[in-house]
């Protein structure tokens, strides 16, 4: 290929990818002109009130727990949230058991989760 006919392929290359993204950006602007247009719509439009529920919502009575099953449900879910091993979990309730609401020694995991 002659020097001048490759230069002017380089400079032609130029316009040809100049024209594909002014294109792209103008198609880009134009979907965001509708989109916004449209939520402006949207926006201006008013907006249903929400309705009354038919009958009023009973609230579900709490049911008290013992002190064992309160610890029983501390382990397994320090076990399954907390991710913590099965024998590390007594080690770290020993750990907050100055700071617990419900004085009780921590058992072996084993019999928590059996009894």
């Amino acid at each position: 290929m002659l020097p001048l006919t490759h230069m002017t392929k380089i400079t032609d290359s130029w316009r040809v990818k100049a024209i594909g993204r002014a294109l792209a950006l103008q198609e880009e602007r134009r979907k965001t002109r509708t989109l916004e247009k449209r939520l402006a719509s949207l926006r201006q439009r008013p907006r249903p009130a929400p309705a009354a529920p038919a009958t009023p919502v009973q609230s579900a009575e709490v049911i008290p727990l013992f002190p064992t099953q309160r610890i029983r449900i501390l382990c397994v879910m320090l076990a399954l949230v907390a991710v913590l091993s099965f024998r590390s979990v007594p080690r770290a309730l020993a750990q907050f058991q100055p700071f617990a609401a419900f004085p009780m020694p921590p058992p072996h995991f084993t019999s928590v989760i059996v009894t």
